[in-house]
């Protein structure tokens, strides 16, 4: 059962649709939530891991905001196609650049909650959030070789709970719902999510040494892009220049 766990993996990473970054990082977050040991974790009889969908809010928060607030252009989409999110992300990531910026926002999601003026907009961006990861990669991922929706990811809308309080991580847990995945998939995450995900794969430590080796002087950017270098082959050369230079 588990080499066609990780087969469907693989076929989720490599060919599943990619016209955003957005399966990206659903798989991340879940990830990230899997191995840090959420306490909000539950497993049922049915073989079924479940957890908030609120954490993957927070986790798509920490991903896009400082990919948005970048001064230099960082594409998540193909052509004409923007964020979903992305216009309301940037109304908080401004309002926050005379606050602290980013590590402010995140740590006033975690204590005190989004407050004041700013609540109204967040809210409207925790539901686009909600709606942008529920109705698009959770249900398409799993396509490449299911013929169905919600093939691996089932969203369970829930509740919403009170909303006469200020905006924290507690509030993002009781107010949107949970979503599950089979058991099967949970174990391949915990054991396995840091070399998907990149954090432990073997080009991500190669890059981090070189970085260490330099003491600092060379960023894991310029490492990476660096290793991710390859030679163009004659075919290759040849289809090039026929682009570069027709005549």
């Amino acid at each position: 059962m588990q080499n066609e766990i990780f087969q469907n993996i693989n076929k989720i990473i490599e060919r599943d649709s990619k016209s955003t970054t957005y399966k990206f990082a659903l798989l991340r977050g879940v990830i990230d939530i899997i191995q840090e040991n959420s306490p909000y974790l539950k497993r049922f009889s049915n073989d079924k891991v479940t957890m908030p969908t609120g954490l993957l809010i927070e986790k798509w928060l920490l991903y896009y905001y400082p990919i948005l607030e970048s001064a230099n252009y960082i594409p998540q989409s193909y052509g004409t196609t923007n964020l979903a999110f992305g216009s309301q992300l940037k109304r908080i990531i401004e309002a926050y650049k005379s606050r602290g910026g980013f590590s402010a926002f995140y740590n006033d999601l975690k204590t005190k909650g989004i407050q004041g003026e700013l609540k109204a907009d967040f809210l409207a961006l925790l539901r686009t959030l909600q709606k942008t990861i529920t109705t698009q990669p959770m249900k398409y991922i799993g396509g490449s070789f299911n013929d169905r929706h919600w093939s691996i990811f089932v969203y369970e809308p829930g509740k919403a709970k009170r909303q006469d309080k200020d905006i924290d991580i507690q509030y993002l847990v009781d107010n949107y719902g949970s979503f599950s995945i089979p058991y099967e998939y949970y174990e391949v995450f915990n054991f396995l999510g840091s070399f998907i995900g990149g954090q432990d794969s073997i080009l991500f430590k190669w890059a981090e040494f070189s970085v260490n080796a330099s003491k600092n002087n060379l960023s894991m950017e310029n490492v990476l892009n660096e290793k991710l270098k390859a030679p163009l082959t004659q075919g290759m050369w040849l289809n090039r220049n026929r682009f570069t230079n027709p005549f």
